[in-house]
């Protein structure tokens, strides 16, 4: 699986597309946190993040910030939550139900609660 990871990050090194880079980009920084909860892979997660949303990318950035949250759910703290809440919140006000659901099943308040 790291073999795969190396040759797609590779591979969108060298493509002219953002959104390939990014979701390749995101899909490492989910690899790497799997190896090892450590902040490089946060750190990864969080440029990706702000990249996505300042180049306007914003499904990306939710799909990454979702990443995130599934590498962070083996701790359950309330950072989880509080990524999780707004993860639904943002992705519920721009109708990416999907997202929602997702974010649901990792846990965090309930959909019922983020209408309130």
């Amino acid at each position: 699986a790291e073999e795969t990871a190396e040759r797609a990050l590779r591979v969108a090194r060298e493509s002219q597309d953002t959104e390939v880079k990014l979701g390749v980009r995101a899909a490492g920084a989910l690899a790497a946190a799997g190896r090892s909860n450590n902040r490089d892979a946060e750190k990864q997660f969080e440029q990706i993040i702000r990249e996505a949303a300042e180049l306007g990318y914003v499904q990306i950035a939710l799909d990454t910030r979702l990443m995130f949250a599934e590498a962070d759910a083996g701790k359950r703290g309330p950072t989880t939550d509080s990524l999780l809440d707004a993860l639904k919140r943002d992705a519920s006000n721009r109708g990416l139900q999907l997202i929602v659901r997702k974010a649901e099943s990792l846990g965090g308040n309930s959909r019922a609660e983020l209408v309130r």
